[in-house]
């Protein structure tokens, strides 16, 4: 089966039941993980000359998204009536009276102000951006 997926081009095989594999090497008498180790032979995929980094690198850290890019979110502290919008309302999403393909998402009295992609307007039936 793995000379068939290799044949066809396919980018790899899949296991769905892994608990069926030998874990222990005590059953098949093949070592451990006979299934595993079939199809990682069978895929070339022996790792004998990977070698780990020295050290991990660091991770990548993005700046916050300022807003202003659609489907964007962060705190707003003004324009569109942003500002202390939520103040004082319960947790939920709220349309933006001033502008349609807006809305607001407050959590705990803080103001984020989110876009529809282009297109789009906040739909308070669902909650949700939808087709005008």
């Amino acid at each position: 089966q793995v000379d068939w997926l290799k044949k066809n081009n396919f980018g790899g095989a899949m296991v769905w039941a892994l608990d069926m594999d030998d874990f222990t090497g005590t059953f098949c008498k093949e070592g451990k993980y006979p299934l595993i180790t079939t199809l990682k032979n069978g895929l070339g995929l022996q790792n004998s000359d990977c070698v780990p980094p020295a050290q991990p690198n660091p991770p990548i850290t993005e700046a916050p998204n300022q807003g202003g890019e659609s489907g964007g979110s962060g705190s707003n502290p003004g324009g569109s009536g942003g500002s202390g919008f939520c103040a004082g309302k319960a947790n939920g999403i709220y349309a933006d009276p001033t502008n349609k393909s807006n809305f607001y998402n407050c959590v705990n009295g803080e103001t984020f102000v989110q876009k529809c992609q282009d297109g789009l307007v906040f739909d308070t039936s669902c909650s949700c951006c939808n087709w005008p």
